[in-house]
């Protein structure tokens, strides 16, 4: 994209979807099918007021909804440079009356194998969208509903550049799950490296997450930043800030438990170094009535990288 582009003003209508044979269901407002997607000199790429809507729909497989999807290919990279940005925005994407035979995918970035890199003064943005669900009568084996998913490919904000997710609500009333459902703002896992360097900005902030009458066989999973067998570096005056956001759950009863954490790290090294600062403030849980136990932490670390949260040079 050497130019400003913008992908707005979609909307999709799917009413009275039925698939009994096990079909899946996909909807993406922007896919990169086979492309890298490169974002440069000045420019932008906005994918901002997108709407969905699903009416009375019953998905006999697994169901797909993406807003941004990389190309879903290895060496498929990203890149924001050069003073360049992408935003995505103001998309909004409502369910209701909906059966899942499978597995319930519902992503705002979706950057499975796809490297991200914002670097020389770029920015990406994923601000003031809506996930809203009702009257969900059935989820199979997983609900997994994510702001950014990263798996297994290095994600940097270099050089005076920003990540930042702000302004998320992400809402679910009504809900009964055979399955683990989990929610986060930012998950990465598996991969190669994080970076946050140069006097760069990562933030996750303002992002609330509801969740009201819900029976889950399984557990609840909700996360700001989770974190699994990826090192992390924040240097040279840089920034990774967790803030402002929440989770309310009302009369909601997991059976394998509900969990809540701020930062969730599991086998990932951090080296926070040169002036730099990983800041969690003003996160909130509440929790009223339902059933089954709660677990709350702002932080949790196990496996390796409890022993491995590294600070040095007035970090």
């Amino acid at each position: 994209v050497p130019a400003s582009r913008a992908l707005s003003t979609i909307r999709h209508d799917i009413e009275a979807y039925n698939s009994d044979e096990g079909a899946d269901l996909y909807v993406y407002e922007q896919h990169a099918i086979h492309a890298p997607v490169t974002v440069h000199t000045g420019s932008l790429l906005n994918v901002s007021s997108t709407t969905s809507v699903v009416t009375n729909v019953k998905v006999g497989g697994s169901w797909h909804w993406v807003t941004y999807y990389p190309a879903d290919k290895p060496n498929s990279d990203t890149t924001i440079r050069n003073d360049s940005s992408l935003t995505i925005s103001n998309n909004s994407a409502t369910a209701s009356r909906v059966s899942v035979g499978s597995i319930w995918l519902w992503y705002t970035v979706y950057a499975n194998v796809s490297p991200l890199s914002i670097t020389a003064s770029s920015i990406m943005s994923i601000t003031d969208n809506v996930m809203l669900a009702s009257d969900v009568r059935k989820v199979g084996s997983f609900m997994w509903f994510y702001v950014l998913h990263s798996l297994s490919r290095s994600f940097a904000v270099t050089d005076n550049s920003t990540f930042m997710i702000a302004h998320i609500r992400m809402e679910m009333t009504d809900v009964s799950g055979d399955g683990d459902w989990t929610w986060a703002a930012l998950y990465t896992a598996i991969a190669p490296s994080h970076a946050i360097s140069a006097l760069s900005t990562v933030s996750v902030s303002n992002v609330h997450m509801v969740a009201t009458n819900a029976v889950l066989k399984r557990e609840l999973l909700s996360m700001l930043f989770y974190s699994k067998s990826t090192p992390m570096s924040i240097t040279t005056g840089s920034t990774f800030t967790i803030s402002n956001s929440s989770m309310l759950a009302s009369n909601v009863n997991a059976w394998r438990g509900f969990y809540w954490y701020a930062l969730y790290n599991t086998d990932s090294t951090y080296d926070i170094t040169t002036g730099s600062t990983l800041a969690i403030s003003s996160n909130s849980l509440t929790t009223s009535a339902g059933g089954g136990s709660v677990t709350a932490r702002l932080v949790s670390m196990s496996g390796s990288g409890a022993r491995q949260l590294g600070t040095s040079n007035g970090s």
